[in-house]
This record gives structure tokens, C-alpha cells and sequence, in this order.
């Protein structure tokens, strides 16, 4: 994603969730009016955003991170809510360039995680992390070549806010960033491969 398609995909983003605002003023009465447990039980969710993939590698005793790739990432998520502060989730992560040249027609990479969410206030502002396993094909920074990851220990942070718009759906955005192992593979440190985005972000409570 070109500089100015992510600024115009921001700027997207900021008038659907200005829309969206402005539309749960006239819906206050409903947020007033849930039960303390309206947010408990089964749920899904999603993000989309634009961002950035990343490369931290070691050369020598210089710790280097690679110029960003534009792209897209997105996530999917199935949990249980215990109440409206804490709630655990699977979620699956991905990210893949916008721009799909000869250069980086191949690039990709994903992780699985198990998620903890939580909402300090009890809806709203909330924060997300989780521990998983992921992978994907990346460029070597160094060489050029093409390099296969699998089955590498992955991180997972969210910071965000969210509004409710009924008992059971919230929209919200958030920042996400994922992080997976890349020691051995991009080089003989402690690498890592890692993305973040600002994402509209979704959830069903059933």
C-alpha cells in the first residue's frame, strides 16, 4: 500500500468510526439501559487495518531493523466472555503486502494465539495480548532470497477502544501488533519478524 492509499484508508477509517459515534449519541439510551452481564458468553470478531511488516535482524554488534513493507493485516477471533472486563479469545492473525510486484508477490506470514482481552471500565478502552505459534514467507533482508518460516513462538498486543452499539455488537479500532521468532532463520540473533496496523475492529456477541 502506497503512502497516500494508507493515508486515504486512515482517513476512511476515522469517518466511518466519526459516523458511527455521532450515530450512538442518539443510542445512549440503549448503552444505559444494558445489564451489567450483556457482554457475557460466546463471541466473534474481526479487525482489518493498513500497516507495516518489519524485519530486526543482527549484523555483527549491530542490531538493524529493515525498512517496512506496506500492506494489510487482519484477524479473526472466537472466545468466551466472562464478564464484561476479562474475556479469552483464539485469534488468527495475517499480514501480506498491498503492492503484489515480482518483489514481493510471495511475501506473507500469519500466527494462531490465545488471547486474553481486557476492559478496565468494563466496555471501551481495552487492552489484548496473546501467545501462539506462527510463520510465513519473507524476503532475507540480506540476501534477497526467499525464506520459509514454521512453527515459531509469536506475540500478540492490541491497544484499543470500542463502542457498544447493542447487547451484542461492538465496533471499535485498535492498534495491533504481532511478533513472531526469526533467530536462526534471517540470521544468528535474536531476530524477529513483526507487523502492526490501525484496524476497525468488530464483535458478535451470540
Amino acid at each position: 500500500m502506497k503512502m497516500t492509499n494508507v493515508k486515504e484508508f486512515l482517513f476512511a477509517v476515522a469517518l466511518i468510526l466519526a459516523v458511527m459515534s455521532s450515530n450512538l449519541v442518539f443510542s445512549h439510551e440503549v448503552e444505559n439501559n444494558s445489564s451489567d452481564d450483556s457482554h457475557r458468553g460466546i463471541f466473534m470478531g474481526i479487525n482489518v487495518g493498513g500497516g507495516q511488516s518489519a524485519y530486526g535482524f543482527s549484523e555483527g554488534s549491530r542490531n538493524i531493523i529493515d525498512e517496512g513493507i506496506d500492506g494489510v493485516m487482519g484477524g479473526l477471533r472466537f472466545g468466551y466472555s466472562f464478564s464484561n472486563t476479562f474475556a479469552l479469545s483464539l485469534e488468527g492473525f495475517g499480514f501480506g503486502p498491498s503492492d503484489c510486484d515480482d518483489e514481493n508477490e510471495e511475501i506473507g506470514f500469519g500466527a494462531g494465539f490465545l488471547a486474553a482481552t481486557w476492559h478496565p471500565g468494563g466496555h471501551r478502552f481495552f487492552l489484548r495480548t496473546g501467545l501462539g505459534a506462527g510463520g510465513g514467507n519473507i524476503i532475507h533482508p540480506q540476501s534477497g532470497d526467499y525464506v520459509e518460516i514454521r512453527d515459531r513462538a509469536a506475540f500478540l498486543f492490541s491497544l484499543g477502544y470500542d463502542w457498544r452499539l447493542n447487547n451484542s455488537l461492538t465496533l471499535g479500532f485498535s492498534l495491533d501488533s504481532m511478533v513472531i521468532d526469526a533467530g536462526n532463520v534471517i540470521g544468528p540473533g535474536d531476530d524477529y519478524l513483526g507487523s502492526s496496523s490501525l484496524a476497525i475492529q468488530f464483535n458478535w456477541y451470540l
